[in-house]
């Protein structure tokens, strides 16, 4: 089983004991990283599911994000997003299979995939978190080639590596004045005019803008100026030359 095999392996079936995954997970490097950042989020799936919602639950969260104006301290309540992870996470998780397995995915197709994929979930739950730990958080971005300033790192409440269209990216919740935002980081993908919007499930958006070294997008509320924040995201962001992708 090659790495990518693995990778795909992890995604869909996280909890597989073949010999071959044992195999697999036994050895050191990539596949090493791999297994280990794949149970780390497993761990987080299970532990928000030992939160019972209370009733009426599902309908405060779709209030909550028809309503980006509010504070965004209010998603820091760790007891709320405990009870609002495991009402999230009740939705079922589809199958990430469509993601690296159809090499030529357009760019929409896959923001829509992955979204559907662990999207909302991986956002409530970093919101129960007010920080990551930084210098995981290093790594992961400069093995993308990627660097980012100190007001970036600190808005930065979740961040790992995910497949895009064209390789290996990285999956990340923004802390930011209009309430939490998802991003996904593509480094060697290029959106076609420059700028693309998806419409994604859950009434959410998505915008693609190409930045120097690939793109990114960002997925939030429709009334969410996402120009204006791609724009400021992207000027914390810059990329060394010294790192090859």
């Amino acid at each position: 089983m090659n790495l990518l095999e693995f990778k795909r392996k992890l995604m869909t079936e996280p909890g597989d004991t073949s010999a071959e995954m044992r195999a697999a997970r036994a050895q050191d490097g990539e596949f090493a990283e791999a297994a280990a950042e794949s149970d780390r989020f497993e761990a987080l799936l299970a532990d928000a599911f030992k939160v019972k919602p209370p009733e009426g639950l599902a309908e405060q969260i779709i209030l909550h994000q028809s309503m980006h104006t509010e504070s965004p301290t209010r998603w820091r309540r760790p007891g709320w997003f405990a009870v609002a992870a495991a009402v999230t996470l009740a939705v079922a998780l589809t199958s990430f299979n469509l993601i690296q397995q159809q090499p030529h995915e357009s760019l929409s197709e896959h923001l829509i995939a992955h979204w559907s994929h662990d999207g909302p979930e991986i956002m409530l739950l970093a919101s129960r978190s007010e920080m990551i730990i930084p210098n995981e958080a290093e790594r992961i971005f400069s093995s993308l080639g990627l660097a980012v300033d100190d007001q970036f790192m600190t808005s930065l409440r979740f961040v790992k590596y995910c497949p895009t269209p064209d390789g290996r990216g990285a999956h990340l919740v923004l802390d930011t004045d209009q309430g939490p935002i998802t991003m996904f980081y593509m480094p060697n993908t290029r959106v076609a005019d420059g700028e693309q919007t998806v419409e994604l499930p859950d009434g959410m958006q998505a915008l693609a803008v190409n930045v120097e070294r690939g793109s990114l997008a960002l997925v939030a509320a429709p009334d969410v100026d996402k120009p204006a924040m791609a724009r400021q995201i992207a000027s914390q962001m810059s990329f060394p030359q010294s790192v090859t992708l």
